[in-house]
């Protein structure tokens, strides 16, 4: 049953969200239409382009590619990306807080133009290509492309 919010008691007491998931629980993504940042969709609704990013760093690589990133998001987060909203990169963590090799990387866009200025800035393209000679990524890049609701 719903509760919208409304239909929520305060005075009643809800369990956590955490008392209702099991160890085993996991998180999946669904499937979705086949999109890259080459390729990315024509709009959206908001006007804004949201992506989540993820990349898997090689073993022993990973400061190697934090720091990197960093170059790419100092320019992202300044004004000289005025199409660039927001870009924060982020780490994976285990249970016990340890970094893993997956970086997630929360950005959002102006539109497709934002985006577009944003990939071809030189630190994302300098960044990409040191990725690739010193063979830093293991797979590719991989993203989802949100609008907001």
């Amino acid at each position: 049953m719903y509760l919208g919010p409304r239909e929520i008691d305060e005075n009643q007491e809800y369990p956590l969200i955490s008392d209702n998931i099991k160890e085993s629980a996991h998180f999946t993504r669904p499937q979705s239409q086949e999109m890259s940042l080459a390729n990315p969709p024509q709009k959206t609704a908001s006007g804004r382009f949201l992506i989540i990013a993820t990349i898997r760093s090689k073993p022993g690589k990973e400061e190697t590619l934090a720091e990197l990133l960093k170059l790419i998001q100092k320019r992202a987060n300044s004004d000289e990306e005025p199409g660039t909203f927001t870009y924060r990169v982020t780490r994976r963590i285990d249970a016990e807080g340890k970094h893993l090799s997956d970086f997630v990387i929360i950005e959002e866009y102006d539109g497709a133009a934002g985006l577009k200025a944003h990939m071809a800035a030189a630190p994302f393209q300098n960044v990409i290509k040191i990725a690739k000679e010193q063979d830093l990524m293991d797979g590719e890049l991989s993203g989802d492309f949100l609008d907001e609701i």
